[in-house]
């Protein structure tokens, strides 16, 4: 499936959930252009899956199991990223800061303290990494500190902004 996604002119693919270098190998045959999507078991992102914010990270089941392995991963950074084919590591914040406990956190400094170091440790050795940050001027310090790619922004979080842009220029026409 993957070369004849490739031969097909994908140019990149991303694969959620890799956390271990055989997994990263069963994805990324040599000579292939992949990206590694490290995320927890199942995405967190706040703005995609609110569904998910209903019972705190703590109550969903084998969730310590979950966070343990996900430690695992980014232990193991610097082998998967470096595994011939996959061409950079992906982190997510938000899915990273649920599984230390701070659902819907993704920019709170515990959940970078992990990023950084490892973000730095796979530069270092000459892995591309990425991410994705909703604050701009943090998405700027990330490229100005070696980071490859950042998303500074979502779908949904650019409609909401333009929807609550025009409710406000709407208000203050009101007389």
């Amino acid at each position: 499936m993957v070369k004849r996604l490739l031969d097909s002119g994908t140019q990149a693919l991303f694969f959620p959930m890799v956390q271990s270098v055989d997994e990263a190998m069963a994805v990324a045959p040599p000579a292939t252009h992949l990206v590694v999507l490290w995320r927890r078991w199942r995405g967190s992102g706040y703005r995609l899956r609110p569904h998910h914010r209903l019972l705190p990270t703590g109550r969903r089941r084998n969730h310590r199991h979950r966070a343990a392995r996900n430690q695992a991963a980014l232990d193991a950074a610097v082998e998967i990223g470096t595994v011939d084919g996959v061409d950079g590591v992906f982190f997510g914040p938000a899915d990273i800061g649920a599984d230390i406990g701070f659902v819907g956190q993704p920019m709170h400094p515990s959940v970078w303290d992990l990023i950084r170091p490892t973000a730095t440790k796979l530069i270092e050795a000459g892995v591309p990494v990425g991410t994705i940050v909703t604050d701009l001027a943090f998405a700027t310090d990330l490229l100005n500190s070696g980071f490859t790619f950042v998303a500074c922004a979502n779908d949904t979080g650019l409609l909401a902004q333009a929807a609550d842009d025009a409710v406000a220029t709407v208000r203050r026409g009101l007389t």
